[in-house]
């Protein structure tokens, strides 16, 4: 009987492992989904620099966020943001996204803006 049981949890255990490998593996694969579409905004939006200064602003102060985000935002501005938000929804409620992927997305996104706007 304890030698059923062992083998149970030992069964469990690599199915657990197996599916954490295959969730990071998916994850993986909807985070460079989400580069994509990342990069699709930006050629979508040429953003002047006023426009990338204050979604910069936006970004840094979690602008996408209930109570935080602006009343009526370009539409620019606000694709992006709800670019975010759908992406942190992705990780923290939805379970989509391993953990960390959203500061890897913003990280991405603070580095376009603060690029060469016409590098987009």
């Amino acid at each position: 009987m304890v030698a059923h049981a062992a083998m149970g949890a030992a069964i469990a255990s690599t199915c657990k492992e197996g599916m954490r490998g295959l969730m990071s593996e998916r994850s993986g694969e909807r985070v460079e989904q989400l580069r994509g579409e990342l990069d699709a905004l930006f050629a979508q939006y040429d953003l002047s620099e006023h426009e990338r200064a204050e979604l910069l602003e936006l970004e840094r102060r979690g602008g996408w966020r209930p109570g935080a985000r602006p009343t009526r935002p370009e539409p620019s501005i606000a694709a992006f943001l709800n670019f975010l938000d759908r992406t942190e929804q992705e990780e923290l409620t939805d379970r989509t996204l391993a953990d960390g992927s959203v500061t890897e997305l913003r990280r991405a996104l603070r580095e376009q803006l603060e690029g060469d706007p016409a590098a987009g």
